[in-house]
């Protein structure tokens, strides 16, 4: 992402890592529903309001672009697919993330 060469070594670690991290805030909004059954209230009835409803869009949003981040990154195309999510994906989440 930065071309430098130090980073290259960590970076498939880090969007590993990140991406487990990312699942477990995910299992965290689980407890805060009280169950998995109440899942479809947040899906069926969004209140823009409510903090949890932002959690799960924002949390949602930041672990599909890890999960294609972590695609391109180990295909053999690595170069200039990566550059070409890089661009969009920092300031889409650079807002959001105050609050994952």
């Amino acid at each position: 992402m930065f071309h430098v060469a130090e980073y290259k070594k960590v970076a498939l670690p880090a969007v590993i890592l990140s991406t487990v991290c990312i699942c477990c805030a995910g299992l965290f909004i689980l407890i805060d529903l009280g169950g998995i059954q109440r899942v479809w209230r947040i899906l069926t009835g969004f209140n823009s309001t409510s903090p949890l409803c932002w959690d799960v869009c924002v949390i949602s949003l930041y672990l599909v672009i890890n999960i294609i981040y972590l695609a391109l990154m180990t295909s053999k195309r690595r170069a200039r697919s990566v550059r070409f999510l890089s661009s969009p994906a920092s300031p889409c989440l650079s807002p959001f993330s105050c609050t994952a």
